[in-house]
């Protein structure tokens, strides 16, 4: 017996309403996985600018000579024994640390018969970059070559 046209009427909106849920249930499975993604990627833009930051902070003071005096000598930044010095870049706090002397040797190419070779001092140096905004954190440790004279070694 063959079932007429009025007898299916009902299971055709069944369906479709059935694949009208199932499809607004992947939309907005869809826009969440997206919004996640956009956090995500956001956060690790803000962890490169703090690293970024951290590092510009680190290279600036390398670049100075009272970058080392100062850590020989103990003035400067790093008066009264300091550990540490605060500089903002971009208003970003970057909290540096004394650099480290943690190695030195005879530099090469000098005559050591005169006894004036200098030393190669090998330093480590370390910043820490604040988000202000966030609070998020960064630590970036460069260490650097100097060829400073003889005794100039703090470790």
């Amino acid at each position: 017996m063959m079932r007429g046209p009025r007898s299916q009427r009902g299971i055709t909106l069944l369906i479709s309403l059935i694949m009208l849920v199932v499809l607004t249930l992947f939309a907005t499975a869809m826009i969440r996985l997206s919004n996640t993604n956009v956090v995500v990627v956001g956060n690790m833009q803000s962890q490169r600018l703090l690293e970024a930051v951290a590092q510009q902070a680190i290279e600036a003071e390398l670049n100075s000579a009272s970058y080392y005096n100062d850590q020989i000598f103990g003035k400067g930044d790093w008066a009264n024994s300091a550990t540490e010095a605060d500089k903002y870049i971009n208003n970003y706090k970057v909290k540096l640390q004394r650099p480290k002397c943690i190695f030195t040797q005879k530099a090469l190419g000098y005559a050591e018969e005169l006894n004036v070779a200098p030393d190669e001092d090998f330093f480590e140096s370390e910043a820490i970059a604040t988000d202000p905004v966030t609070g998020a954190t960064t630590d970036v440790v460069q260490g650097v070559s100097v060829i400073l004279p003889v005794g100039n070694c703090v470790p």
